[in-house]
């Protein structure tokens, strides 16, 4: 087990170092080494709760709103293809109030925010929607009307308040 160990923390380091040179051709395999173990490490963990690996508790949901474009829904799917998200974990919806179709995915929690920001520098207009609760946690907080995650909200609306 030690071994093993060492060699999961000699590979996080080495992206790390990776990383810090800000060597562009092994970034994405640093990142990618990088959320490997962190998975690995989660679903390890959720093991010794009693969990079982790849319950809702890890992950979250990410939203994206689709332009009215032609060919709009076919490009992010393409994009998220890329980024090794499986086109049939997304879900699609429609606004009624906004008339905006919404693709919605699960990712680990690990993965969610680099890939909310990869989409976002990519010019779509991706958010975190509530996080999947455990079975039985009781961290269950019903997202608000529009489904977005009201802790996140409430803390901008705090940071804006006079």
């Amino acid at each position: 087990m030690l071994r093993a160990l060492h060699e999961d923390l000699s590979a996080v380091l080495t992206a790390l170092e990776d990383l810090v040179a800000a060597e562009p051709v092994r970034e994405r395999h640093s990142v990618t080494t990088i959320e490997n173990l962190l998975s690995r490490g989660n679903a390890g963990l959720d093991r010794i709760r009693g969990r079982h690996p790849g319950r809702p508790s890890s992950h979250v949901r990410l939203r994206v709103a689709v332009e009215g474009r032609p060919g709009e829904l076919a490009l992010l799917l393409g994009r998220l293809q890329e980024l090794e998200v499986g086109s049939d974990e997304v879900t699609s919806s429609t606004s009624e109030d906004l008339g905006t179709l919404f693709a919605e995915f699960g990712v680990t929690a690990v993965r969610a925010e680099s890939l909310r920001r990869t989409l976002s520098e990519d010019g779509w207009n991706a958010e975190r929607v509530h996080p999947i609760p455990a079975p039985g946690s009781g961290d269950y907080d019903p997202p608000s009307r529009d489904g977005r995650d009201r802790s996140s909200s409430r803390r901008y609306a705090s940071r804006t308040s006079p």
